[in-house]
């Protein structure tokens, strides 16, 4: 049990870090490059050239970041990291319901071992419903909220 909680750390920061990337758009590099004219006079006679040099460049590096959360106002923020709590925690809490069936399996009649799957069976249970209590909890303030503002 001490390897697992680490490596469901690791994997839920890894799973947060590919859903959540930042894209650039409209990124936009301008070369400009400036001419330059030039007049030559030689011995007997007069010539006249263009030439064009590279001695003034500028460049314009602009780009702009998009919203990724896409919220006006605050409810609307918290309703969106509602939704991605909600959408993250119902996948880790199946895995702890399919880990705590496969203990069952694995005890085979062994009493210690159906002890031990028992209680994280008991664990799991718990979590479900403090979990799915507290999303009901904030989706009825969001909704009250909503009805008090608007």
């Amino acid at each position: 049990m001490k390897k697992i909680v680490p490596t469901f750390g690791i994997l839920g920061i890894l799973f947060l870090g590919s859903i959540s990337p930042v894209f650039l758009s409209n990124q936009n590099l301008v070369h400009a490059q400036g001419t330059s004219t030039g007049t030559t006079t030689g011995g007997g006679g007069a010539s006249t050239g263009s030439a064009s040099s590279n001695t003034n460049k500028s460049f314009n590096l602009s780009f702009t970041i998009d919203n990724p959360i896409k919220a006006n106002n605050l409810q609307e923020l918290i309703e969106r990291l509602l939704k991605l709590v909600y959408l993250v925690g119902v996948p880790i809490l199946v895995c702890f319901l399919l880990w705590a069936g496969f203990l069952f399996v694995e005890a085979r009649g062994n009493d210690k071992k159906l002890v031990i799957a028992r209680q994280n069976l008991y664990n799991v249970v718990i979590g479900a419903v403090l979990f799915l209590g507290a999303y009901t909890i904030a989706k009825v303030v969001i909704a009250t909220l909503k009805d008090i503002f608007n």
